[in-house]
């Protein structure tokens, strides 16, 4: 892996994979890279969460235009796709509106098949509900991906169980306990849900101007760290649709402005709560997906979903267990991992550490709960925790470009080979 001797250029493609549907991307750098590496964002964002040139002209918004993707372009020498998922972005919407990880995991891998990645594995990247997919995709299909990269998750959300977790979250209030024991409510509120938005996607939401949507999307925060403007931007420039009706002409309709109209391109019915696609995996059920995925680094916000911050940063670095356990891999990362520790105040953790999560078992939040239940279940994991909220890899994306350069500059690269079933 080496580093581009120039600036990485932004392009656009869009790809038929099937079926009427038309997944859009970003791409970042020459096309001919050794190393690959597919970007999927999370729900109702799009691929301006790896960044968008469309920013590059406003000065609050132009952080934006040097993003995720660019800096992994440049840093890593790759090609860089970042993908629309259907029903998001500039992607097609899926005919009837019922979306699911499988099916969304389904398209991920037309996509990268019809982009000639079938010949060698690539790196997967995906962001909150992104990496839940990805890691259905990489579990199920290994042989394809060289090393897979979780932003602000860890695996696929598990509904807790209606008579342990689900009636200890009702009692306190908890919207996800609620849902586990109030199953047959909780079916009825998603389908009215689902009808409602089935009509709104005939009639799109409005908007008279450019500052209603960025304000809409900087109160959709995520986590209670919120998100950036560029970050906002990135998202609606690349979410969005304008129309311009020019105003009536005639003497009495000179002074008249012309009618703008702003509309989001996503599909309305993905924002529905998922009720009608709980994915039914158990925890126990997750952590052998877990154990299938390739090797993996895990960048965790400190404020992001879900999770309190602790106001410091760290890293969980497990080595690898069994045969193939390599001493020279094991000191080179620990000389990393060091070398880190000396230049931002890195505490260091192994797999023997039991706080080894960085976390306070008594910590209930979902997110570090599911990091502390599956940690051990990969092959290979490392964990960086960041300071930043959910969209820190779109707010700062400095660290999180370093991370995971880092990190592929260790694992390698991973021949095309079949796993034994």
């Amino acid at each position: 892996m080496v580093a581009a001797d120039h600036e990485p250029e932004e392009a656009e493609i869009a790809i038929d994979i099937g079926e009427g549907l038309v997944m859009a991307a970003i791409t970042w750098g020459d096309a001919a890279a050794e190393t690959r590496i597919l970007c999927v964002h999370g729900w109702l964002d799009n691929a301006g969460s790896f960044g968008t040139a469309a920013c590059a002209a406003q000065p609050d918004e132009a952080a934006a235009a040097n993003g995720l993707g660019a800096r992994l372009a440049r840093a890593a020498g790759a090609y860089v796709v970042a993908c629309d998922l259907i029903g998001h972005g500039r992607s097609t919407h899926q005919p009837g509106g019922l979306y699911s990880a499988a099916g969304w995991a389904v398209q991920l891998l037309k996509f990268s098949t019809l982009l000639g990645w079938d010949d060698r594995p690539c790196v997967l990247i995906g962001h909150s509900m992104g990496q839940e997919i990805c890691s259905l995709l990489c579990a199920s299909f290994p042989e394809r991906f060289s090393s897979f990269v979780m932003l602000d998750g860890c695996g696929p959300w598990v509904m807790p169980t209606a008579s342990t977790e689900g009636a200890e979250g009702a009692e306190q209030g908890d919207a996800a306990g609620w849902m586990a024991a109030h199953p047959a409510d909780r079916l009825r509120s998603g389908v009215e849900n689902f009808l409602k938005r089935d009509g709104h996607h005939s009639s799109p939401r409005s908007f008279a101007d450019y500052e209603t949507v960025i304000g809409a999307r900087l109160r959709n925060k995520c986590s209670e760290a919120g998100i950036s403007r560029h970050g906002a931007a990135a998202l609606v420039r690349r979410g969005i649709t304008t129309t311009v009706q020019p105003a009536a002409l005639g003497t009495d309709a000179s002074g008249d402005e012309d009618e703008v109209t702003i509309q989001y391109t996503h599909d309305p019915r993905v924002a529905m709560d998922g009720v009608t696609d709980s994915n039914g995996y158990t925890e126990e059920q997750v952590q052998q997906l877990m154990a299938r995925v390739p090797p993996s680094l895990c960048v965790m916000a400190e404020s992001g979903i879900g999770v309190a911050g602790e106001n410091r940063l760290s890293v969980f670095l497990p080595f690898p267990h069994g045969k193939n356990d390599d001493d020279l891999r094991r000191q080179a990362r620990a000389k990393h991992i060091m070398e880190n520790s000396k230049r931002g105040g890195v505490s260091i953790h192994t797999a023997a550490d039991s706080n080894a999560d960085n976390n306070d078992e008594s910590d209930s939040s979902m997110v570090k709960r599911f990091l502390r239940q599956r940690r051990h279940a990969f092959k290979s994991l490392e964990v960086v925790w960041v300071q930043g909220g959910h969209h820190v890899h779109l707010d700062t994306p400095e660290p999180v470009a370093e991370a995971i350069t880092d990190f592929l500059q260790r694992i390698g690269p991973l021949k095309l080979e079949l796993p034994k079933l």
